[in-house]
């Protein structure tokens, strides 16, 4: 049994006598002979299970239906949504005003997802971590800064709000903190100062002349 909070990846031999359990705050992982990441920060609001090879089992733990238990297949992905697990869906319907000109209203429905498994998903992303490298997919630079920070215990900010919606694709090894900025700052439009464990991220105002078509 293997207690978790932060981020590990699971190589399990198979001896159905012993059975693997990871535990988390809100779920327990049980395997028989399989590979598996588990992503399970307490400060995050989802905790993900990727399964590589073989079949996991999984429970919420303060579930009441001990009954419900989500089984993993090879490349699949399992998020489960930590404490209001509320999302907004949004819909724009026309409508039409006095003067009879359409308009567009967006109307609010909430939808209920605990939990959320996603198929046929690209496992390399998920596992590059344990390489010493990272893999992104049009990932956001907020979401990059984040694993920055756990990785070198750095505080990033920034000063423009718009530069955290940017999403950066590409593989960057995890090399000492400077080197790794300045490879995003290459495909990215920023600039950068590291003054002892801050990090201060800024536009490159050239740099977004060239990359409007960039941004969200």
């Amino acid at each position: 049994v293997v207690q978790l909070d932060g981020e590990g990846f699971f190589k399990v031999a198979k001896d159905s006598k012993k059975p693997f359990t990871v535990k988390t705050s809100y779920l327990n992982v049980r395997a028989l002979g399989t590979t598996f990441n588990i992503k399970a920060y307490s400060e995050d609001k989802t905790v993900e299970t990727t399964l590589i090879e073989g079949s996991v089992k999984i429970e919420e733990i303060a579930s009441k239906n001990k009954s419900e238990v989500t089984v993993l297949k090879p490349n699949q992905k399992l998020t489960f949504f930590k404490g209001d697990s509320t999302m907004i869906d949004e819909t724009t319907i026309p409508e039409r005003t006095a003067e009879n000109s359409p308009q567009p209203l967006r109307v609010q429905k909430s939808i209920t997802i605990p939990r959320l498994v996603t198929e046929n998903i690209n496992v390399d992303p998920v596992i590059s971590w344990k390489e010493n490298r990272w893999i992104f997919e049009k990932k956001s630079l907020s979401q990059i800064a984040i694993d920055l920070e756990r990785k070198f215990d750095v505080e990033i900010i920034f000063e423009s709000e718009r530069l955290k919606n940017f999403r950066f694709t590409g593989i960057i090894l995890a090399e000492p903190i400077e080197q790794v900025l300045e490879v995003i700052s290459i495909s990215a439009p920023i600039n950068f100062k590291l003054k002892g464990r801050v990090v201060t991220l800024s536009e490159n105002k050239s740099f977004e002349e060239l990359s409007k078509n960039l941004y969200e």
